[in-house]
């Protein structure tokens, strides 16, 4: 089985009011794919993050986890990093010095991803065993 999960790139914009803000969570929200968004939000633009853009990140998150996604980081800056370590938000992200990394991260998670299940899919043939009726994965 193959994977074809698009990751998105997209720049953190500063919102510096709640307008702003809600546009800023609606335009990357409309980016998402309905199932297992993998999102980088290019940070690299912006100085430092206050609470407009700590609660886009936020948003962001929550609704990729809704959709058993996730939201990654890219080109925090020190004073950026400093906010956000500051309101425990950074432990929340994987953060990256580029957008390419972050980007290769995904890539990197899901081919492990396939060779585990492949891995126990060849050894489930092997001995003829499987899941069991209501056994999870």
């Amino acid at each position: 089985m193959t994977f074809n999960h698009t990751v998105i790139v997209e720049p953190l914009l500063a919102a510096r009011n709640v307008h702003q803000e809600q546009a800023l969570v609606q335009q990357l929200m409309s980016r998402m794919a309905p199932r297992r968004p993998y999102l980088v939000l290019d940070c690299s633009g912006l100085e430092s993050i206050d609470k407009p853009e700590m609660r886009v990140l936020l948003n962001c998150l929550a609704e990729a986890l809704k959709r058993n996604g996730d939201v990654r980081l890219a080109g925090v800056s020190k004073e950026a990093m400093a906010a956000l370590e500051s309101t425990g938000v950074a432990g929340l992200f994987r953060i990256f010095s580029t957008s390419a990394e972050a980007a290769a991260s995904y890539h990197t998670r899901l081919q492990d991803f396939t060779r585990n299940r492949d891995v126990r899919d060849a050894r489930d043939a092997r001995t003829g065993s499987g899941l069991a009726a209501g056994e999870a994965l």
